[in-house]
Formats: C-alpha cells, sequence, structure tokens
C-alpha cells in the first residue's frame, strides 16, 4: 500500500548558473478556488481512456463505487450513465455535478473562514491525496465491488486518523479507480473540518508531518491486514539492530551480533539496583555507542529509543526487537539523560535511586508508611503511588509506584528501578490517595520554591502564550487580568483599567473607551493611545474589519485608520485621503524596515556560526515577519530576509517556513524592487538572486494569493462610533449611510444618549 500526496515538478537552476537545471518537486496538494477544485473533481468523475485513445480500456473504471459524505442531490455521473445515454447530455450532466460538489467545498471553506477570521495556514478549499495497492494486495477480495469497498475503507481510516476520532469529521469524497496493475483511491476533503476548524495540512518529512502520520497509519493496518504488502514493517525492520536472540538461550545471531554482545554486556553489568549512570554513560562512549530518543512529533505515548554505532552503519537503529531486559536499562539511562541535560540537575540521581532500591528489597515490613518514614530519613525519599480507572466499576486503584527524591523534585518508576515484590506494599486505599495528594503538593510547593530562587534545574512545562483573543462571555477585567498575568502583551490596551465595558486611560484618568462587550466600541479620546486600544480590542474579539457609525470625528477617524492598517484591521467605510495613506504607510514601512535589520543581523550571525563551525549540525534559519499581538501583519521582512541571505550564498534549504508567507504578487514583485534598490544590485546581480532562490521578478513562486478580507457580514465585520474629546464641541451628525450597508451592520444610538442598542 502506498498513500501519496500529490506533488508538482518543477525546474530550478543550481548554484552555478551555467549548470542544468535541477529537477525539484513542489507541493499541489491544496487546491483553492472553484476553478481548480471543477477541474480536478471533473478529471475523477470522467472516463480516462489509455493514451486518450478511445479504442483502449477505461482506465477510470470503478467510479460506480465511489463514496462520498457531501449532501448534493445528484447522484454519481458513472451511476446516471445508465439512463442518460446521449453522450453529449452525460458530458453536461458531470458539468453540473462537478459545480455542485465544487460549490460544497467552496461555500463551507468561506464560511469557516469567516468564523476563524485569524486563523493561519495555506486555507485552500480541498486537500487531495491518493492511496493504491498491487493487485496482489486485493487477491482476498473477488469482484470490483469488494475491492472498491476495501479501498474505501483505507480512505477512511485515513480520514479518522486526521480526524483524530472515531468518526470521520471532515467531508470528502472517494472515488475508486480500478486501473489494471495499480488500483487506488483518490481522496478529496474539506481543508476545515465539518464543524470549521482548520486542519495544518504540514506535508512534513520522515519524523513529522502527515507523511509521518501515513507511515504510522501503514504500519497500522499491514499489521492489521496482513495480505498487504509488509512495505512499512519492512522499513522499519531494517532501520534495527540486524539481530535475533533465542528467547530460551538467549543466543543471539545476526549481522549485527558481535555490535550487539558488546552492547548487551555493557547494560547487564547495570541492572536494578546495580544501575550507575555515570559509569554507564562513560562505558557506552568507550565503546563507540551513543542513544538518543527520536525527533518523531507522535501522539503516541511510546518514545522509541535509537542506537549508534559505526560499525552498524552510518545510521541510528530502533531498539525495538531488542530483549526487554536491555530496552529497560536504556529506558532508564534516556530518564537519567533527562534529569542530567534537560533537568540540569548536577547530582547523580540514579546512586539515591540504587540505594533507596536496596533499602526496599531488603526491608522486613511492607509497610508503605513505615517504608517512607525510613526512606525519608535516610535518603530523602518517599514511595508514591500512581492510579488507573477500572473499566468495569469505574473507581481508581493503585497501579504502580514511584520515588520521589525531595532534594531533585523529581520521580523515578521503583520497577524499573529494580524494586521487588512491588505488589504486596500494604496500604488502604484512603491512604494511598492521602499520600499521593501529599506528594503532589510537596512537587509543587518544592517547583515555585525552585523558580523563586531561580534553580535551573527545576522541571518546567513549556511556556506558551495565549491568544491575544477573548474568551466565551469574558469581560473587559477578566480579559485584561489574564493577559498581564500571562506577561506577553504589555499593549496600549492591557495597559488601561477597565470598569464594566468602560476603559479608563491610566495616563490621564478620562473615559477612553466605552464598548458593548461584543462588537461595538464608543471612543471618546483623541489621541493615538485610544485609537490603537480600540483597535486592539477589536483584534481580541476577533474581528478583521469594522465599520464607522455615528458621529464622525474625524481626527479620531485619521487616528483609527492609522492602527488599523499597522494592526491588519479593514475599516470598511472610511475613505483615506492620499496624504493619510502615504502616512499610514510609511509608518507600516518604518516597521518593515526595523524587522528587515533584525533579519540580516541574524542572517549574519548564522553565516559566522556556520563559519566557525563549517561541520557543525546542521542550522536553520527562521525569519521574522512584522507581528502585532498575534498576527502576521506584514510578511515583506521574512521574503526581503529570504533574498538577502541567498545574495550572501545560502541555499534555499537553510530557510524554514519560507513556503508560509501569503503576499500577493504584486506584493512580491515591490519586496524585490525594494531588495534590489536598498542592496544597490545591478540587473545581472538581482537575476543572478533570484535564479538562485527559485524564481524570477515576473513569476509567483513563493506563496499563493494573499487571504483577503471577506465582505462585510455579522461574522466578520462590526461596529464602531467616534464621539468628540470631551474638551472639544460636539462635531455635527454623520449622514445616513446607504439602505443596502444598514441590511449588513448594526444600528448604534446617537452618542448623546450614551446607550448602544441593537
Amino acid at each position: 500500500m502506498i498513500t501519496a500526496i500529490p506533488t508538482k515538478d518543477a525546474t530550478q537552476h543550481t548554484k552555478s548558473s551555467d549548470a542544468k537545471p535541477e529537477k525539484t518537486s513542489k507541493g499541489k496538494s491544496i487546491l483553492k478556488g472553484a476553478k481548480d477544485v471543477k477541474r480536478y473533481i471533473k478529471y475523477l468523475v470522467s472516463p480516462k481512456h489509455k493514451d486518450d485513445n478511445p479504442h483502449n480500456p477505461d482506465q477510470h473504471f470503478g467510479t460506480q463505487y465511489s463514496q462520498s459524505n457531501i449532501p448534493i442531490d445528484m447522484i454519481h455521473p458513472s451511476k446516471a450513465a445508465k439512463y442518460i445515454t446521449d453522450p453529449i447530455a452525460l458530458e453536461a450532466y458531470r458539468e453540473k455535478y462537478s459545480e455542485k460538489k465544487t460549490a460544497f467545498y467552496v461555500e463551507h471553506a468561506r464560511v469557516s473562514r469567516n468564523k476563524n477570521p485569524r486563523s493561519k495556514g495555506m486555507q485552500g478549499d480541498v486537500f487531495i491525496f491518493n492511496t493504491s495497492l498491487k493487485p496482489e494486495e486485493l487477491a482476498p477480495f473477488k469482484t470490483d465491488e469488494e475491492k472498491a469497498k476495501f479501498l474505501c475503507a483505507l480512505g477512511a481510516a485515513h480520514l479518522q486518523k486526521m480526524s483524530g476520532r472515531k468518526d470521520i469529521n471532515f467531508y470528502y469524497d472517494m472515488e475508486t479507480h480500478l486501473k489494471d496493475g495499480n488500483l487506488h483511491v483518490h481522496m478529496v476533503m474539506s481543508t476545515f473540518t465539518i464543524d470549521h476548524q482548520y486542519f495544518n495540512f504540514f506535508r512534513g518529512k520522515q519524523d513529522h508531518g502527515l507523511i509521518k502520520m501515513f507511515d504510522d497509519l501503514k504500519y497500522d493496518l499491514e499489521a492489521k491486514y496482513p495480505f498487504l504488502l509488509q512495505l512499512e514493517h519492512e522499513k522499519r525492520e531494517k532501520n534495527r539492530l540486524m539481530v535475533d536472540v533465542d528467547k530460551s538461550t538467549n543466543e543471539v545471531t545476526g549481522e549485527h551480533a558481535e555490535i550487539f554482545n558488546k552492547l548487551n554486556t555493557i547494560l547487564m553489568s547495570h541492572t536494578g539496583a546495580n544501575y550507575s549512570h555515570p559509569k554507564i554513560k562513560q562505558e557506552l562512549a568507550d565503546a563507540g555507542f551513543e542513544l538518543r530518543y527520536t525527533k518523531a512529533k507522535s501522539k503516541s505515548k511510546f518514545k522509541d529509543i535509537q542506537i549508534f554505532h559505526k560499525d552498524a552503519g552510518e545510521t541510528f537503529r530502533s531498539y525495538a526487537n531488542l530483549p526487554y531486559q536491555a530496552k529497560r536499562i536504556m529506558e532508564n539511562f534516556e530518564t537519567y539523560q533527562y534529569f542530567s541535560k534537560g533537568l540540569k540537575i548536577r547530582s547523580d540521581v540514579s546512586s539515591t535511586v540504587a540505594k533507596a532500591t536496596i533499602l526496599v528489597n531488603a526491608f522486613p515490613s511492607k509497610n508503605v508508611t513505615e517504608l517512607n518514614k525510613v526512606l525519608y530519613d535516610e535518603l530523602g525519599v518517599m514511595l508514591v503511588p500512581s492510579f488507573k480507572k477500572d473499566p468495569d466499576t469505574g473507581g481508581k486503584y493503585v497501579n504502580s509506584w514511584s520515588f520521589y527524591l525531595s532534594r531533585e523534585n523529581v520521580k523515578f518508576p521503583a520497577m524499573k528501578a529494580g524494586v521487588e515484590e512491588s505488589k504486596k506494599f500494604i496500604i488502604t486505599p484512603k491512604e494511598a490517595e492521602d499520600l499521593h495528594e501529599e506528594v503532589e503538593q510537596i512537587i509543587h510547593t518544592q517547583t515555585i520554591t525552585q523558580m523563586t530562587a531561580g534553580i535551573r534545574y527545576t522541571q518546567k512545562n513549556r511556556e506558551e502564550f495565549p491568544q491575544f483573543r477573548f474568551q466565551k462571555n469574558e469581560t473587559n477585567e477578566e480579559f485584561l487580568a489574564r493577559m498581564l498575568a500571562s506577561k506577553a502583551y504589555k499593549q496600549s490596551l492591557t495597559s488601561q483599567i477597565a470598569v464594566g465595558n468602560t476603559l479608563i486611560s491610566s495616563y490621564n484618568n478620562r473615559t477612553m473607551l466605552d464598548t458593548n462587550g461584543v462588537d461595538s466600541v464608543k471612543v471618546y479620546q483623541a489621541n493615538m493611545s485610544s485609537a490603537k486600544s480600540a483597535i486592539q480590542w477589536y483584534v481580541a474579539q476577533g474581528f478583521a474589519s469594522i465599520v464607522f457609525k455615528g458621529t464622525e470625528n474625524p481626527e479620531i477617524q485619521r487616528m483609527m485608520y492609522i492602527q488599523g492598517i499597522l494592526h491588519d484591521v479593514k475599516i470598511d467605510n472610511y475613505i483615506p485621503s492620499e496624504e493619510l495613506k502615504k502616512e499610514a504607510q510609511a509608518l507600516l514601512d518604518a516597521e518593515r524596515d526595523k524587522v528587515i535589520t533584525s533579519n540580516k543581523d541574524k542572517i549574519k550571525a548564522h553565516l559566522e556560526s556556520v563559519k566557525a563551525e563549517p561541520n557543525g549540525e546542521k542550522q536553520y534559519l527562521y525569519l521574522r515577519s512584522n507581528r502585532k499581538l498575534d498576527i502576521d501583519v506584514d510578511q515583506r521582512p521574512k521574503l526581503y530576509g529570504f533574498l538577502y541571505g541567498i545574495k550572501m550564498g545560502l541555499e534555499q534549504d537553510a530557510f524554514k517556513h519560507m513556503d508560509k508567507p501569503t503576499l500577493s504578487k504584486e506584493e512580491i514583485k515591490n519586496v524585490i524592487k525594494h531588495f534590489a534598490s536598498e542592496e544597490k544590485l545591478t540587473t545581472f546581480e538581482l537575476q543572478d538572486v533570484l535564479r538562485r532562490a527559485g524564481f524570477l521578478d515576473d513569476a509567483d513562486p513563493i506563496s499563493t494569493a494573499r487571504q483577503k478580507v471577506p465582505e462585510i457580514a455579522q461574522a466578520a465585520s462590526t461596529v464602531i462610533q467616534t464621539t468628540a474629546p470631551e474638551s472639544d464641541a460636539a462635531p455635527s451628525q454623520s449622514s445616513d449611510t446607504k439602505p443596502e450597508q444598514e441590511k449588513k451592520t448594526q444600528r448604534i444610538e446617537p452618542p448623546g444618549s450614551g446607550i448602544i442598542k441593537p
């Protein structure tokens, strides 16, 4: 079985300008726009003749067994062909069918984007891939219908894996093609889930992304269906030490038997309480061995440990097929490595654990209370239970035990340490729960104490800052308190004082804004801080566009427009003057130039680092865009930095995430023009940079067109009322808006009333 994500071949010049072009692949697995989606769907449901010769067999035979969960009032064209005999009418039917399917996908994506206006990524309309089998893999199935159903079952397994649940959470079409020698199913699926969440369709490489997910699924399916070719099983088998261990005699045979025996001799001298991390670390290094975890980003709790030895080749090899005892010691090794490297613990934790293991095994009583008193008095260690839920009764029971080391503030599994007969420990269920809670509280207190003292070896979870967004039913006060507590967003909005739906300036103690807590703001002060706070409030509410309503105030509107440009918020019913456009653009360009300088400094530092260690581990560059709050407002600096790096001699693969920018063709051309001017490049030099970067100035090689703000709608636009500053005379009322616009927005009472109504 092979699951393939389609790619589009392209050519790219090599570093030497007179060399032949290299063939590369560029992803074309996400389709966007009705034109491309319809063309693909129609291709799948239409007959295809070998070499376009109508006398040869149809290579799209089997489409009558296709499956879909998209609700449209038309049957599949291959089934309709039984009733429509006129070829022209049948072709028109395929056209209509493809249009309806396309309209459903495109509309679902549009609605989903409106519900998630700030979601990032390649927000196409459909994602496509295919799964194919060789004829011998379908040998158990006799009829075409059985073969097609099995292909669809494999497709459904992929969709379930991507959904992360038992049911499929995507709209999809499975088009089966029972082509001779290559039976396959084409998968067409929505890029947003049925409940409008966006899935990150990151192709990835061997150890992460969709390729890793599909490989893991293929491994599971090969185990479930033995008649499938065991490609993934064979691949993983080749990635192990080639040894066979006789379970009765422990005799080792195979290509790497000598290497394994050398490794096993070291491991077996560190069983149970004999384990000493400093010693085994030195012994492994002296013998030429290196152990590591894989970098696979898998949801599975299992982490594969890999072994390297030069005599076994230039790759790391999995420990999966090695004997149980050897694997356990390697797992202990990785845990202690984490304590020393990850948590920066300088003491020998393995020595304390070994002493605790000897004491527990030798102690005459198995009463946990008595054991813990001795353990803590002598070593500062306690036995701690872990619980598991009983699926039948729903109750909890003690499943395992760990040593808790109070000085180092870490746990280590007692069974892996060599503790014997842990099932004979004496403790009541109530005592076990109390002990567990007591130790968890000690761990929490110790962690806080160590963090306060600045001790770096305290185990810390990776700090993830919250999105700059209001949560459901969250008040202004709660939002500001949460943002300030996160220490992530020291912004104009979070610097003010919230009292109910009112925001008061912390600078002059006057009312800045009145909000309705949902989608409307009244601005009172004609200063940049108030305008910025208002725009940031809308960003926090998730809006991509707003409209002005109520009393006009040109100065406040001018400032709101500037801050809208700087925060990527569109004001739909405001037409700025050319002078104001230039002013806002100049401010945005100034921010751009700061980030460009930062990216150039990063590239120079990278080049110095590579120069210092030319044979060191490969390093990658992550260029910045102009980011406000949690939004990529301006991605021009990222592209500029990429071109600058190419100019400085770097290859394209030195940069990460250069497929993410969403600049338009015109914006790309302007960046190239700006780059050439600032770097003072001749035409020949610019063409050389563009060639090595993989594109010329009249192409659009890096990205898809920028995501445009949707039309004014309830989900993506809102209303804003501006009020004159308290010291100014009230300006005149604005003229009424057009009737058709009023249907798309909300009515707000004039500022004199101070009441906001729908």
